[in-house]
């Protein structure tokens, strides 16, 4: 408030009632009763009378009372000491708009005495305020700094681990390639993450667009100076009303200076530039070079730009004409998508050449210009541009050789010999999006992505769509689904200027061309129109269904002539290599919409045999995956889900249980909600009883737990009434069911139902199928979370060992399964030694057989890190933990079960390393969100409390350790018992807490009954009765008893070994702590 706005209404001082100003009070006493107010804070806090306060800020007590009480005004530097004590006596900052309206009283009541003063006053506290928010502004500068410094050590981190990974991969070289392809997968992946924290690539991008604007407006102005410039230079060059150029004689041989500004002598029919053309750069760059290499003497220099219908091969031998003609002193563009004139084409250029025509025929006409082009007479630089060129025959006998550039376009791949051939593909997705931003003068962001996607980037098709957009004002959102359900009428709307045909239009007239030579290829087609947008394996047509196709494509021999008559039109391409077939999504959504229905239908049944005799019948064989692999892009674009056949149905359950097994979670989501759309009508029908079996697999992968076990509930109970108890579908329901069940916490459940389960698969299916060895591993499972460790080792043995050797091979999912868990169990008996072993073999046989970034292969990671801290190699054990819980974030994200489980474990061994607040941070995030995911009575969620609770005790609040720890235990107590080894542990942990807190009494008396239970539940040489042990003799050794303190540290010694971690914190007198490390639900 300046001193020209009247009296404040009132001021709020921190930590005191509002000060109220009556409206005529002058600003001498308000600013007394502000004074007052705050002397009385400091007063009041500090125990001050008035003559006391004076004495501490060395004034006179009356000054101090006058102007306390209004008499005088006082002088600037009392108004500051007396903030600035109200501040430190009450910890409590005024508010700087507070501040500012005292200053603004003090600066008026010193207005009523001397304006001079008054106004100087004013002066200083503005400059302090400046001062102040100068102050503020460095200190935010200092916050910024240090959050970019830890962006920075974040970056050193990525650039860190990305080091160690390739160092990893360097000493990996001698291993398999499917190791190495994982670790440069990683390091890719290591690199986009560091790549997305470096905040300065914001301001490089916006700078390059800047700059990129401004180069797009020199560019437009420069060509439009071009064009100006050729008609200049062609009204000049023009005879006296002639339609031709007048041509000046160049002596052959004679060496001609290129000078940047000059324009061809000749510049013959080449298409006017588009100034709308986009990115391309490395094309025209590898077209310049090629052009300019050396070429064999006697041979025509020239270059193939080969590609599809509609790829831009035309726009680009136009771009690279226009951009490079200073380099030549004649151009001329040749149509050549018509052989039978094509030679009438080039004998027309012999007037431009100066050569007689007279009495010449055509073909002596045509060998002139060619000899005469291929000495240099008389332009020794020349480009010669045959366009749209049909077969290499046509034009072989017309291309000089000499000192000129020829460039060729053409469809057909079969151009061999002195040719080098380019292959135009489609724009890359940035162009796709830069070229319609230019096109339509606006960013439309998502919309423009999503546009391309449906286009497949053809850069035709984008023209056309725009000038659509533009003529008629369409939208994308409007446009998207009119190409899926009328791309032919959608496209003919919109013809480019600069193209001949709209791409529906030169589509339809290769399809014609190809009717003429080959029915048989067009039908094949039709086929491939129907299939996904992505390539197919030629191996798919070996193995045909009977009907039409195995008739049409009979051999070998007549699929190679199909192919060669479709990729000449280039309405296929091949990749010899991989032997795929590629088909443009667009060229199949044209060839499907002029599809008679009758043929459509026809032609959908064809592809669907054709889908259902190439499905595996196994897909937990990864030696069918690659087939699997090929084959999952085609299933839903061809109906398969929807095929009435019963073959359709099954082959597609069984590439969506292979994408469950191979961890593409994603897309078998994707699959099983078409086949709930597809199968509902009926809901007694198998095949929806199937797929919602697998979807009750793949949401407990998801970690969908609760929403896993009502789904299984309810599909069980409908099959077990349908189909009965013993049908194979129903019992395998009721072992994911028995999964459902543990994933939510209710081990005992799961356990006595797989329990049932196992005897019925014994009983209906024979105890050595690999059915019944999956049950009786989800059995062992059971067991190990139930605390029977010693059942579950043996379970998980039998069913491994079953596995490995009965007469029907289990799948390496099945083995992964049983041989991470016996390492786990070996673990939790107390084996870690074995453990360890056991371990690295099923992560060994993971990353073989899965690959190394599978779920499973990461959770067996989890697990192996946990052996190797729980051996004592806690730095190697915190090395495996943190990549492990990386890769799983990558895979699966932050919040999922598994990845927050994998956190908890990279905590504990952050603890073990000494690195304790790191932990506790990381692990409050891990076990919130992991109770979040399980839900509150989880015995999981009750477990994960003991984390945070013991690194806050570690971190100096023992308070919230305890009570966390009071109410883990009585959670775990109720729901798993009292002799469970997690409540055990938490029990440990507690017992040190009662400790810290001087309950020494209750400490002791809780950690005999616990010893007690600990010995009867695992035995007196289990590393957890060890803990329990070691922890109670100390309390006993406070009261003088030492026995059991030394018969402890002799087993520690003799189990775990006189160097391990807990041995010589038992031995030096520590207590031990348990950790929680969740094992995979």
């Amino acid at each position: 408030m300046s001193a020209d706005e009247g009296p404040a209404a009132g001021l709020e001082i921190p930590g005191d009632r509002p000060v109220t100003f009556p409206p005529d009070e002058p600003p001498d006493r308000l600013l007394a009763q502000v004074l007052m107010r705050l002397f009385q804070q400091v007063a009041s806090a500090r125990e001050l009378s008035q003559n006391g306060y004076a004495a501490r800020i060395y004034q006179s007590p009356a000054s101090v009372s006058r102007w306390l009480r209004g008499k005088r005004v006082p002088p600037a530097q009392f108004v500051e000491q007396l903030i600035r004590d109200v501040e430190e006596a009450t910890e409590v900052v005024i508010p700087p708009d507070v501040r500012a309206s005292i200053e603004d009283l003090h600066v008026r009541a010193l207005a009523a005495v001397s304006p001079a003063v008054a106004k100087e006053q004013a002066y200083v506290y503005r400059l302090h305020q400046a001062q102040d928010r100068v102050q503020e502004a460095e200190a935010t500068i200092s916050l910024l700094q240090a959050e970019v410094v830890s962006l920075e050590d974040k970056v050193k981190q990525r650039d860190a681990e990305i080091r160690r990974i390739k160092e990893r991969h360097r000493q990996a070289a001698t291993h398999t390639a499917e190791i190495i392809a994982d670790y440069e997968t990683r390091v890719r992946r290591l690199e986009d993450e560091r790549d997305e924290l470096d905040a300065d690539l914001t301001r490089m991008k916006v700078s390059v667009e800047r700059y990129e604007s401004e180069r797009e407006r020199a560019r437009q102005e420069s060509e439009r100076l071009e064009t100006a410039l050729a008609e200049i230079q062609h009204t000049m060059t023009v005879a006296d009303g002639g339609d031709e150029p007048a041509v000046a004689d160049v002596p052959a041989g004679h060496e001609v200076v290129v000078e940047p500004d000059r324009q061809p002598a000749v510049w013959e029919r080449v298409p006017l530039r588009n100034r709308n053309f986009t990115g391309r750069e490395q094309e025209l760059r590898r077209i310049r070079d090629d052009l300019r290499s050396s070429a064999q003497p006697g041979m025509p220099q020239a270059v193939v730009l080969q590609g599809m219908i509609g790829v831009g091969k035309t726009q680009l031998a136009i771009e690279y004409a226009w951009r490079n003609r200073a380099s030549y002193d004649l151009v001329s563009w040749i149509s050549a998508d018509s052989p039978a004139l094509l030679a009438v084409r080039v004998a027309a250029m012999a007037p431009l050449l100066g050569l007689p025509q007279e009495g010449a025929g055509r073909e002596e006409t045509v060998a002139g210009v060619v000899k005469a082009l291929g000495q240099g007479r008389p332009y020794a630089r020349w480009l010669l541009v045959f366009d749209q060129a049909v077969d290499p025959r046509d034009v072989l006998d017309l291309l000089p050789p000499g000192p000129g550039h020829i460039l060729i376009t053409s469809r057909n791949p079969e151009w061999e010999g002195p040719y080098e051939v380019h292959r135009v593909e489609c724009f890359p997705r940035e162009e796709s999006v830069s070229f319609l931003r230019r096109r339509l003068g606006v960013d439309l962001g998502e919309e423009s992505d999503r546009l391309a996607a449906e286009l497949g980037d053809l850069p035709l098709a984008l023209e056309q769509t725009a000038v659509l957009q533009i003529h008629t004002g369409i939208s994308i959102e409007e446009c998207l689904p009119l190409l899926r359900q009328s791309p032919t009428e959608l496209l003919n709307m919109s013809r480019p200027h600069d193209y001949p045909s709209t791409l529906p239009a030169a589509c339809a007239a290769s399809i014609a061309r190809l009717a003429e030579e080959s029915p048989d290829a067009v039908t094949f087609m039709w086929w491939c129109a129907l299939l996904g947008p992505a390539p197919v394996p030629r191996a798919f047509f070996r193995r045909l269904p009977p009907g039409r196709m195995r008739e049409i494509l009979s051999d070998s021999l007549r699929l190679s002539r199909i192919l060669r008559s479709l990729t000449r039109l280039a309405l296929v391409r091949l990749e010899p290599a991989g032997g795929m077939i590629h088909v443009h999504r667009l060229v199949q959504v044209l060839c499907r919409a002029d599809l008679p229905e009758a043929m459509l239908a026809q032609s959908r049944q064809d592809v669907c045999r054709l889908l259902a005799v190439n499905t595996p019948d196994d897909p937990g064989n990864p030696a069918g995956w690659p087939a699997f692999r090929a084959l999952t892009p085609h299933v839903v674009p061809t109906g398969l889900i929807g095929w009435t056949e019963p073959e359709g149905p099954q082959a597609a359950l069984r590439v969506t249980r292979y994408l469950c097994l191979s961890g593409d979670y994603e897309r078998a989501s994707a699959f099983l909600r078409v086949m709930d759309d597809e199968w509902n009508v009926n809901e007694r029908d198998l095949h929806l009883f199937a797929a919602r079996s697998l979807l009750t697999d793949l949401l407990r992968a998801l970690g969908q737990y609760t929403a896993a076990y009502k789904l299984s509930k309810e599909n069980v109970s409908a099959m077990r009434d349908e189909l009965g108890g013993d049908h194979p579908e129903t019992l395998a329901a009721v072992s994911g069911f028995g999964g459902a069940l543990r994933a939510c916490g209710r081990f005992l459940e799961a356990r006595h139902l797989h329990k049932e389960s196992l005897r019925d698969h014994e009983r209906h299916l024979g105890p050595d199928e690999p059915e019944t060895l999956r049950v009786m591993s989800e059995l062992a499972h059971d067991h190990g979370l139930t605390g029977d460790h010693a059942t579950a080792v043996e379970l998980f043995r039998r069913a491994h060992a079953g596995q490995s050797t009965g007469p029907r091979r289990a799948g390496p999912v099945d083995v992964l399964v049983s041989l991470s868990g016996l390492a786990r169990e070996l673990r939790l008996n107390g084996h870690h030694v074995e453990a360890r072993a056991v371990g690295e073999d099923a992560y060994a046989h993971g990353a073989g057989t899965l690959g190394a970034e599978h779920h499973l292969t990461l959770l067996a990671a989890k697990d192996l890190a946990i052996a190797v801290r729980r051996c004592g190699a806690v730095g190697q054990a915190l090395d495996l933990a943190r990549e492990t819980h990386l890769r799983l974030r990558l895979l699966l994200g932050d919040e999922h079960p598994d990845t927050l489980a994998a956190a908890i474990t990279l905590s504990n061994s952050l603890r073990w390393t000494g690195r304790v607040e790191e932990a506790l941070t990381l692990a409050r995030h891990a076990v919130a969100g992991y109770a979040d995911a399980l839900g509150p009575d989880h015995p999981f969620s009750h477990a994960s409390g003991m984390t945070v609770a013991l690194l806050s005790r570690l971190c100096g609040v023992p308070a919230t350790s305890e009570l966390r720890l009071r109410r883990a235990h009585a959670g775990l107590v109720e729901t798993l018992g009292q002799a469970h080894d997690l409540a055990l542990a938490c029990a440990v942990n507690l017992q040190s807490d009662l400790v810290s807190s001087g309950a020494v009494a209750e400490a002791r008396a809780f950690g005999e009954v616990n010893l007690a239970h600990a010995r009867k539940a695992l035995g007196e040489d289990h590393p957890l009765t060890l803990a329990c042990a070691a922890n109670h003799a100390l309390d006993l050794a406070a009261e003088g008893s030492g026995d059991l303190y030394a018969e402890t540290v002799e087993r520690y010694r003799r189990v775990l070994g006189p160097e391990h971690p807990e041995t010589v914190i038992v031995r030096e007198g520590g207590r031990v702590h348990c950790d929680f490390d969740p094992v995979p639900l």
